[in-house]
């Protein structure tokens, strides 16, 4: 880009400004490493297995009437307070009852969300076995209160959602089917129950029950799925030690890059010429980080904002689509030799692939999070082939960018070694390896947010519940604090960086050896672009 700050800094101070960032970078790391706690927990808890004759009221586990296994002939049997007649029972009357979390904790708005997985226990049994294409059919039922006494007064209890699903259950018997080994559980792959975009409520009670159809077992529900006797939840939030140090950074970082962000802009449009395309892309790339920057998340702490998850998730996708667009139009206006330059339509092949992979990610997160804003207990995967369908579509269409890109910067790097056949004089010789070393040392660091980002995204995929094995009871999910907040430190650092060393340089540039003699001025007129591009006329070095 001509005229900017990164040809006019010297050596020095421009390691003093990387050096400055990549401490303000380690900054950001022991930030959360210090001062915030785990950035999610797993609240673990197993339901409680009731007996109901399909009553209509919401059934708590403290009060209601609860089935246990009997150890010595794995016989289910009815026990309560007291002595019960009637030990028998009918299946469409179980109920798997808990109330989250624990009834010594509260929930709380900085919890942030609530994703809310089951894990059923089955025994072996030869006479019901789990089908290899077993599906759970569920009747869920959510309610919530902010009552303290709520385990005595069942009228509390507000519904939030009463929804039939299906859930294809994976199980694997680890042991010999023999009879040695009756009543050992299968593994079993969590099942995804429900998730909440904010937490209003101090409590929240599941019931759910799996409904047969004993006159037509041929196609009743829930005949291919064994003996569930019982039901573990999962439920994954964020911490709110962790929260109130994220919205603290994102009120920090929100205040501090509008100065940058205007200041750069300022630059711009006091020049003499239109902006460059490339100036046009780094200001994009700055405004979609001050539009993630922004601490809405407050709004969770002050009212009930379900959509926040949804619009968080479009946020970060526009950035995402931003900093892939930035990476194409930096590196492609790098190719002096490109015969379009300054053309959006000169990159038209990569824009195409990151609007297909975006649009894609975006259907999958509107199926997803769009349906969950009306039934919390929904699910993209209800429909897989049309899940996996925008998936791949907007895995492949991701890969053909990276590709393209790759490409793009082989080119550059080509374009490099070519102009070192020319025979130059000395001055701009080392104008022009200065230009080529600071091009690598933002490319490197280009290529390392790239892979942050790259494992950020997997992670919170992860965190979504995109989980292949159980958690027991003491496990901690875990997602390292200092990841989060480093990477979206490293974000920020990336655009300052950007923003400081390619905006318009107010310095005077001459090239005398111009064949118009023409003086680059404070406008940006040709510096790097016209002096590399001249390299080609002169004479190549004689081997």
């Amino acid at each position: 880009m001509a005229g900017a700050l990164v040809e006019t800094l010297s050596t020095k101070k421009l390691l003093a400004v990387f050096v400055g960032f990549i401490l303000l970078e380690i900054g950001f790391i022991i930030l959360a490493k210090v001062k915030a706690p785990i950035s999610t927990m797993a609240i673990v808890q197993s339901a409680v297995t009731c007996i109901d004759n399909k009553s209509q009221d919401w059934i708590l586990p403290e009060t209601c009437k609860y089935m246990v296994l009997d150890p010595e002939n794995h016989q289910e049997t009815i026990s309560h307070q007291g002595p019960d007649d009637n030990p028998t029972h009918d299946p469409n009357n179980v109920v798997f009852a808990a109330v989250l979390p624990k009834k010594i904790v509260e929930m709380s708005r900085w919890f942030q969300y609530m994703l809310t997985l089951a894990v059923f226990k089955i025994p072996y049994n030869p006479q019901l076995e789990v089908a290899p294409d077993a599906v759970a059919t569920l009747d869920i039922r959510l309610a919530y209160s902010n009552n303290k006494d709520f385990y005595k007064l069942p009228k509390s209890w507000q519904s939030v959602v009463n929804s039939t699903q299906e859930r294809p259950l994976e199980c694997v018997f680890e042991h010999p089917k023999t009879d040695e080994y009756k009543g050992f559980h299968y593994n079993c792959d969590p099942l995804f129950i429900l998730q909440l975009g904010s937490l209003p409520h101090k409590h929240y009670l599941i019931n759910i029950r799996l409904p047969v159809n004993k006159a037509n077992p041929k196609i009743s529900p829930n005949m291919k799925i064994g003996q569930v006797t019982e039901i573990d939840f999962v439920s994954i939030t964020q911490t709110g030690g962790f929260t109130k140090i994220w919205i603290s950074l994102k009120v920090a970082l929100c205040t501090i890059m509008i100065f940058p962000l205007i200041w750069y802009w300022r630059r711009v449009t006091a020049l003499a010429r239109p902006a460059l395309l490339i100036e046009k892309a780094i200001f994009g790339l700055a405004l979609g980080m001050e539009f993630l920057n922004i601490p809405l998340e407050l709004v969770t702490i002050f009212s009930d904002a379900s959509w926040m998850l949804l619009f968080t998730d479009i946020r970060q996708g526009l950035f995402y689509a931003l900093i892939f667009i930035f990476w194409v139009i930096f590196t492609g206006e790098h190719l002096m030799d490109q015969a379009h330059r300054n053309k959006l339509s000169s990159y038209k092949w990569q824009l195409g692939c990151i609007t297909v992979s975006c649009l894609a990610f975006l259907g999958f997160e509107l199926g997803e999070r769009g349906t969950q804003l009306v039934n919390p207990t929904a699910t993209m995967w209800q429909h897989p082939n049309l899940a996996l369908a925008l998936l791949v579509c907007g895995c492949i269409a991701g890969v053909l960018y990276f590709l393209l890109l790759c490409y793009l910067v082989f080119r550059v790097f080509r374009s490099i070694r070519f102009k070192r056949r020319f025979v130059l004089p000395t001055e701009r010789t080392a104008h022009f390896q200065s230009i080529v070393n600071r091009f690598r040392m933002l490319m490197l660091l280009s290529a390392g947010t790239a892979g942050l980002t790259v494992a950020f995204f997997i992670l919170q995929q992860k965190l979504e519940g995109m989980m292949n094995h159980y958690l027991p009871e003491d496990y901690e999910f875990n997602m390292a604090s200092g990841f989060f907040t480093g990477v979206y430190g490293l974000w920020n650092i990336y655009v300052f960086l950007v923003l400081s060393l390619y905006a318009p340089s107010h310095k005077l540039y001459i090239t005398s050896d111009l064949d118009n003699g023409d003086h680059s001025s404070s406008n940006g007129v040709a510096t790097e672009q016209v002096q590399l591009m001249q390299m080609t006329q002169e004479k190549p070095r004689e081997d």
